[in-house]
């Protein structure tokens, strides 16, 4: 498949043709899936969804770059399955969310999209509750560390942080994260 084949209306896309693209760009789009989850497995299962997603679905779609359009799947499974590891996961340090981008810019605007939208929220919280948020998530400081310093009680500071992950998390869906 040439590049000049890149451009396409997926209605076009018979069985050969989606091999073809299969074979050509699977490696690839692996690759970057697990340069963002760092988990081969979920990689894996990632990139077969995107295929099987295109498949379904290229009746209803038309693709101008192929490896742009399974690139920006990928990277929005993986986004959805950092949500959704954030929704079940309350202790979870916010550092750990790593999203690596390769030389497409698209990707860095969008993690730093999501590192600006954090800080905003960040700066909405209640004095106290920033202060408890940034210890966390900032500062590496457990809970014990966090009730010693500002002299409130562990509980306390557990709760607040499932309170203030609670309305992080709800307001980055309201924009679409």
């Amino acid at each position: 498949m040439s590049d000049q084949n890149n451009i396409m209306c997926c209605k076009s896309i018979d069985a050969k043709s989606f091999e073809q693209i299969y074979i050509r760009y699977w490696d690839q789009v692996l690759q970057y899936a697990i340069c963002i989850v760092h988990d081969e497995s979920l990689a894996k299962d990632m990139v077969q969804h995107v295929f099987v997603s295109l498949w379904d679905k290229r009746k209803e779609r038309q693709i101008e770059h192929i490896e742009i359009y399974l690139k920006r799947a990928v990277k929005y499974a993986a986004l959805h399955e950092i949500k959704k590891r954030l929704a079940i996961d309350d202790q979870m340090d916010l550092r750990d969310v790593e999203v690596i981008g390769d030389q497409e810019s698209d990707q860095d605007i969008m993690y730093q999209d999501l590192h600006l939208m954090i800080d905003q929220l960040i700066t909405k919280l209640p004095s106290k509750s920033k202060d408890m948020f940034m210890l966390k998530f900032r500062d590496g400081l457990d809970n014990n560390a966090i009730a010693t310093a500002l002299d409130l009680s562990e509980k306390t500071i557990r709760n607040q942080l499932s309170i203030c992950l609670k309305s992080v998390r709800m307001n980055l869906k309201k924009v679409g994260f």
